[in-house]
């Protein structure tokens, strides 16, 4: 069933509880209705723009029709009863309805005693039509399990223009996000647009690279227009490769032909791997995936090894073999393939004299210096892996080698010899490459605003300080403190990106796409022999165009790519106080995240930290989405980070603006921190987020915005009968004056 948008809500807590029974003043109902942004005129919470008045029109249309049937309906039949309210989660209370001209609490009509209520959820959600009823247009189509007002767009429309912040932030905020954004198997988000947005952009700036640029840019565009010829890429490319094989002569030639394949580009046998930041060399690259490894285990006659025999005959068949050729070398290939498949998978660090001290007779020496490394730098990798290549280098001749080689070259270049590519999807195939995806990273970051990245280090600076004051104000022991403030002091954050290091002059592309990707794989090469000679810039910085924000606790840096301050910026405008709420309040989240993962601080100070966390846990406990509830213990540390987060920049935010002479507009703030976790979720995807993900789904994300000190105020809700979120960590307790009078 789909749910309502007043299913969502924040489940009264036990002290809001007391509070009601007391007939005092609830969290979450309103004094008077929010006030409205200087300069902008806003029907609900969006302004006058065409979408939203066609919107609104034909809410109002509809709504009225829909009305009008009702009661004929009900008229025609006198038994006819209206369906059973829905309470609110909780006891009875005022539930408000607002929009932007009034304010008002309707009574419940199963309320015997008449009681001030709030207007019961399940009053409208009877009254639906079918599909066909709906004009049988997409955009009034029935958005099956959506977060909407209902089960329709009509009704998704009607709880966007009267959601209230007091109760229901996240559809106050993103309410008719969600009516353009219907609810689908890929849920629908804030940053699931933003990378939409970037890859356009990239397509865009595509469309005019030019052939003669230098640098990612040229390489990119002349990979382009080989891929994209009317010729189209053939397998007498493949021909040099081949030659080089066939010239082999000796073990040591084969040797040297793994070894320098695996830095160029073109491997075999080893390859030069990244796994997370680090570099491998792969000793069993010739190996197919785990889910394919299980045919090295099947009987010569099962159907799976028949028909990867098959496979390898008919590819050596494309490189120039005879039929009778190729079906003798597959079962040789396939021989040499399950020697490779015994091998552990056990990872060690060897430098080239251990290496040599664990695994005489490999060749140590020609690996490490066709990769340009120092002897003593250390190289990862699995000797026993090795040792199987060694036991073939012994055992199989020449010509094994040779058709072994072969069909490994064959089989990595023949996607890009079979086929033709499709023009709209150059990027996705060019990012799938090896090496790809490093030149798209160089090409959009060459392109970045550097004004984008200064003044993410100035916000980044600013919330800091806000950091630095919270902890000197602390409860916690001086020597907590100082370890605290170490932290914060070494922090910083870094807008690097994969690619801006490597020299792209050196890629030639060539008239052939296959030498052109090789050169492209070379590139990747690089680069991870630079991180195995230990650089860091190279290890851990995200792709420029991947919307990417990450935390380092080693080495204490928070990373932002340009493609996620390009998207902040755009999403922001000229708004500080929406900069704030998004770039700052993420800042502050991986700040938060630096502290919270400090092992330095003493048993005190840990408890301490403990207290404030069960504190937050509590917050956090009481948040529902229709019968979807966050496990708080699971989501404790992104949630409370998110609260700091969001505490930081607001408080950073102000000092600036108090600083510059304007006013901050603390509404600007809270909903553009709150947009930024929009999200359309079905009942299904809601649920296994809320019950599996260590990370608070968009909605409940959105809702945290309410628990923050100045919410109240900005939007005239009542005062909570909890404090609001005001600090970082619990402050130390005052002085008492020496003059109180």
């Amino acid at each position: 069933m789909p749910l309502a948008s007043s299913d969502v809500r924040r489940s009264q807590g036990n002290n809001e509880v007391r509070q009601a029974q007391r007939r005092g003043p609830v969290s979450g109902s309103n004094r008077q209705a929010p006030r409205p942004l200087p300069g902008i005129r806003y029907v609900g919470n969006r302004p006058w723009d065409t979408r939203t008045v066609l919107t609104a029109c034909t809410a109002l249309l509809l709504a009225g029709e829909q009305f009008a049937s009702t009661a004929a309906r009900i008229s025609a039949n006198a038994s006819a009863s209206l369906p059973a309210s829905r309470t609110p989660f909780g006891p009875a209370g005022l539930r408000a309805i607002t929009d932007a001209r009034q304010l008002r609490a309707l009574p419940s009509p199963a309320d015997g005693l008449g009681t001030a209520r709030a207007f019961p959820a399940g009053l409208l959600s009877g009254f639906r039509q079918p599909l066909a009823e709906l004009a049988e247009e997409e955009t009034l189509a029935v958005a099956e399990e959506s977060m909407g007002g209902g089960s329709s767009l009509l009704w998704q429309g009607i709880a966007a223009w009267l959601a209230s912040p007091c109760t229901d932030f996240d559809q106050y905020v993103n309410g008719f996000w969600k009516l353009q954004h219907p609810a689908s198997s890929e849920m629908p988000s804030f940053f699931g647009d933003a990378r939409r947005a970037v890859a356009a952009g990239l397509e865009d700036r595509l469309s005019r690279a030019s052939l003669q640029a230098v640098g990612a840019e040229g390489a990119i565009a002349r990979i382009r227009a080989n891929a994209l010829s009317g010729s189209g890429p053939q397998w007498a490319s493949f021909v040099p490769r081949l030659d080089a094989i066939n010239a082999l002569s000796n073990r040591a030639d084969v040797e040297r032909h793994i070894c320098t394949g695996m830095a160029q580009g073109r491997e075999s046998v080893l390859g030069l791997e990244r796994y997370f930041h680090a570099g491998v060399m792969v000793a069993d690259i010739a190996l197919r995936p785990e889910e394919q490894r299980g045919i090295y285990r099947q009987p010569a006659t099962h159907p799976d090894v028949v028909a990867y025999l098959e496979r390898i005959a008919g590819l050596l068949a494309r490189t120039g073999m005879t039929e009778g050729e190729a079906v003798v070398a597959a079962r040789t290939v396939l021989d040499m393939e399950k020697v490779l498949a015994q091998a552990p998978d056990h990872l060690g660090a060897y430098t080239q004299a251990e290496a040599d001290a664990a695994l005489p007779g490999f060749p140590w020496a020609a690996a490490w210096q066709a990769l340009g490394l120092d002897p003593a730098i250390p190289l990862h990798t699995s000797i026993e892996a090795c040792r199987k290549v060694r036991e073939l280098l012994s055992t199989r001749s020449m010509d094994d080698w040779k058709m072994f080689l072969r069909f490994q070259q064959a089989l990595r270049v023949a996607p890009y010899l079979d086929g033709r590519i499709d023009p709209d999807m150059f990027l996705p195939w060019l990012e799938s490459t090896r090496g790809g995806a490093l030149a798209l990273s160089a090409w959009y970051g060459d392109g970045a605003d550097p004004a984008l990245a200064q003044r993410a280090t100035q916000i980044f600076d600013q919330v800091r300080e806000v950091f630095r004051n919270d902890v000197a104000e602390s409860s916690l022991p001086a020597a907590d403190k100082a370890v605290l403030e170490s932290v914060l002091d070494a922090a910083i954050v870094s807008v690097a990106y994969r690619g801006s290091g490597s020299d792209w002059s050196r890629l030639q592309a060539s008239d052939h796409l296959l030498d052109s990707l090789q050169a492209l794989a070379t590139m990747e090469v690089r680069e991870i022999v630079a991180i195995i000679g230990n650089d860091r810039s190279a290890a851990a910085a995200p792709l420029a165009h991947w919307i990417a924000l990450e935390t380092h606790v080693i080495d204490r840096q928070v990373r932002v790519s340009p493609a996620m301050l390009a998207t902040l910026a755009a999403a922001s405008g000229q708004s500080p106080e929406a900069e704030w709420g998004m770039l700052g309040a993420l800042l502050g989240h991986e700040l938060a995240h630096l502290l919270a993962d400090e092992p330095g601080l003493s048993q005190q100070g840990e408890a301490l930290l403990e207290q404030e966390d069960a504190a937050i846990q509590q917050r956090i406990d009481d948040l529902w989405i229709g019968q979807a509830h966050l496990d708080a213990p699971r989501v404790l540390e992104e949630a409370a980070c998110d609260l700091r987060g969001l505490s930081a920049a607001q408080r950073a935010g102000e000092a600036e603006a108090e600083l510059a002479g304007r006013r901050f507009d603390p509404p600007r703030f809270f909903m553009a921190a709150a947009s930024l976790h929009a999200a359309n979720p079905t009942r299904a995807q809601l649920e296994r987020q809320a019950g599996e993900d260590p990370h608070p789904p968009g909605p409940f994300r959105a809702e945290l915005a309410r628990q923050l000190q100045g919410f109240d105020q900005a939007f005239g809700c009542m005062p909570r009968p909890t404090a609001p979120f005001a600090r970082i960590l619990p402050r130390a307790p005052q002085p008492a004056s020496s003059n109180p009078g």
